[in-house]
């Protein structure tokens, strides 16, 4: 099972969040990754200028995902997120932008 959604949408600016679930039978299949590339194309292709996604710090699982997924690591956010258990941890911010294509 898997569930991809963008999230925290700002339609003035044109820009979202990307957000994914995978469940554990379905993890290491490139799901995910095809999902994300999916979602990021339909939002590109209705007028979105920048897709943006935050993982953990030790989720390597999570971060070559969004690299496959045609996303770059950007920055880290210095506590920026906060754990289940309430405790303040960094943020891995990834970033994704359309392809320009440039024609003679």
């Amino acid at each position: 099972m898997l569930s991809v959604s963008i999230h925290g949408i700002h339609e003035f600016d044109h820009v979202g969040e990307v957000g994914y679930w995978v469940s554990q039978t379905a993890r290491g299949e490139g799901l995910a990754a095809l999902s994300v590339q999916m979602i990021s194309a339909f939002a590109f292709g209705i007028g979105f200028r920048r897709l943006s996604a935050i993982t953990l710090p030790e989720n390597m699982a999570s971060q070559k995902t969004l690299i496959k997924a045609g996303f770059e690591m950007e920055t880290v956010l210095r506590d920026g997120m906060t754990r289940r258990d309430g405790t303040q941890t960094d943020a891995v911010v990834f970033a994704k932008f359309p392809e320009i294509k440039i024609t003679d």
